[in-house]
């Protein structure tokens, strides 16, 4: 059975992806800690189960707080088992969240980075997909857990990245 972890930095929708993988309802808030342990799920892909591990929001590889201590200590002590990490990122603030990203992609783990939020802002004109997909040498996808439906289907997208 594969694993996909989710990584990023607080709020930025993983727990919403999370939940639309797995068909879970894990609770979803905008408010600091409210994932503060590691959530598990399953979603089928490609005809094989995997694991999602949906892992506390996070700043930084080296962890400030409990909640972050509990995701970056579980993410390397699994990180020879992940099959995919998908990164998620705040497209109101892609350019903080990159930091946690660009310490993530020297781990040598296979990654994703989904720009989630894409629905609240024109970032078409703001941000070059392409661009950045050739820049940090990971497939990129853009996003809205929150309006999902007129986005690519997620299941599919992971199809592809496998």
């Amino acid at each position: 059975m594969g694993k996909i972890f989710l990584a990023g930095n607080p709020n930025c929708g993983k727990t919403a992806i999370f939940n639309i993988l797995t068909g879970l309802n894990q609770k979803v808030s905008n408010l600091a800690g409210t994932t503060v342990e590691v959530s598990k799920g399953k979603v089928k892909i490609n005809e094989v189960d995997h694991h999602v591990i949906d892992l506390p929001g996070t700043y930084s590889i080296y962890p400030s707080s409990f909640e972050e201590k509990v995701g970056i200590d579980y993410l390397l002590s699994n990180k020879a088992d992940i099959d995919l990490l998908v990164y998620v990122a705040d497209a109101n603030q892609l350019f903080r969240n990159l930091l946690f990203f660009s310490q993530l992609s020297g781990l040598d783990i296979p990654m994703l980075l989904l720009v989630n939020m894409w629905d609240t802002e024109d970032f078409s004109t703001k941000i070059d997909l392409n661009n950045l997909n050739s820049e940090l040498g990971v497939q990129v996808i853009a996003y809205s857990a929150k309006e999902y439906r007129s986005f690519p289907n997620l299941t599919e997208v992971l199809q592809n990245a496998f």
